[in-house]
């Protein structure tokens, strides 16, 4: 049996996305198109993770991992995109920028999510040096759950 722990920092590449608001109050419902995001990965609390990861005994080819990871991204609300619903009670369907409407959207303290993985890895460039191989590639699948925590600035609130 092999147990592992594993600690990491890195990256988010995001694609663009639509974003959808919903202000009851404000009479406003709303879906802007494309928004861009970025990272700021490096800056704290910056983007990281850690896995535990045991194999077998009795299956050593089969294992299971338990991962936790936090990222975050901004609304890039400097570009113009296409918005179409209602706001604050009025129709609109137009490209416009997107801080006139939203100063500010992050998921600043974090994406998190939590996953269960159940794992297999192949032995190769086995050896009498080397009798579990010298390469072993894992392929992995399991469930994630994500708990996101959204902070805003809209319509100056």
């Amino acid at each position: 049996a092999e147990t592992s722990v594993s600690v990491y920092l890195g990256a988010s590449l995001t694609r663009d996305s639509d974003l959808r608001v919903e202000q009851p109050a404000a009479s406003s419902r709303a879906t802007f198109r494309d928004v861009s995001w970025q990272g700021k990965d490096f800056e704290m609390p910056p983007h990281y993770g850690f896995r535990v990861t045991r194999f077998f005994e009795a299956a050593p080819s089969w294992g299971a991992s338990v991962e936790f990871l936090h990222y975050k991204v901004y609304a890039k609300t400097d570009r113009a995109v296409p918005v179409d619903g209602v706001w604050n009670g009025a129709l609109v369907n137009e490209i416009a920028p997107l801080g006139s409407r939203i100063q500010n959207f992050s998921i600043s303290h974090g994406v998190n999510l939590l996953a269960l993985n159940g794992l297999y890895r192949f032995t190769l460039a086995q050896s009498e040096r080397f009798p579990r191989g010298r390469l072993n590639p894992y392929l992995g699948a399991g469930i994630a759950y994500y708990v996101l925590h959204p902070e805003s600035t809209i319509n100056g609130l």
